[in-house]
């Protein structure tokens, strides 16, 4: 499988692994992985397929953005064409397409590449508490210093994560 820029090393923001949040998934284990686990927290469905420039847009902000909540989110990875009986049964008709699972079922779903903002206010309506990630935080002090007039501050946290990214 390709990997579209997940890694599956240990996230240093919150010290948690990809392989935690973010499952590849097909008929034999979407009952678990989806339907199951949609009872606990909302399960975000993302249909894919190796050859789509847009999944490959749009693959790696999902994963970023369900690692930087933390556990509030889990992503089910499902290959398209891998899958066509699964994709069938759901009516999914092009790629990526996203569906999130909540209670055992479908609540809300786009298809298409959306911006990582759009992403991630999708993410948030089901996930309310999730939190800014550090580089966020770490943003949002930095023009407080420098509203503040502390241009030196601002200017050390924005060196510092420009270093983090």
């Amino acid at each position: 499988m390709q990997d579209f820029g997940g890694s599956k090393e240990p996230d240093v923001a919150t010290g948690a692994s990809q392989t935690q949040f973010i499952h590849d998934v097909d008929m034999s284990s979407f009952m678990v992985e989806v339907i199951e686990k949609s009872t606990a927290l909302p399960v975000i469905v993302s249909f894919w397929t190796e050859w789509s420039d847009n999944c490959k847009k749009l693959s790696p902000v999902l994963e970023k953005l369900v690692r930087q909540a933390g556990g509030a989110v889990h992503l089910a990875r499902i290959n398209f064409e891998q899958n066509q009986q699964l994709a069938a049964q759901m009516k999914i008709q092009s790629v990526p397409t996203v569906v999130v699972f909540v209670n055992q079922r479908p609540v809300d779903a786009f298809t298409g590449v959306k911006s990582e903002q759009d992403v991630k206010e999708f993410i948030a309506r089901f996930a309310p508490d999730m939190q800014p990630s550090p580089v966020e935080q770490a943003l949002e002090q930095a023009a407080e210093q420098f509203a503040a007039g502390d241009v030196q501050a601002a200017g050390g946290i924005y060196s510092q994560v420009m270093q983090a990214e």
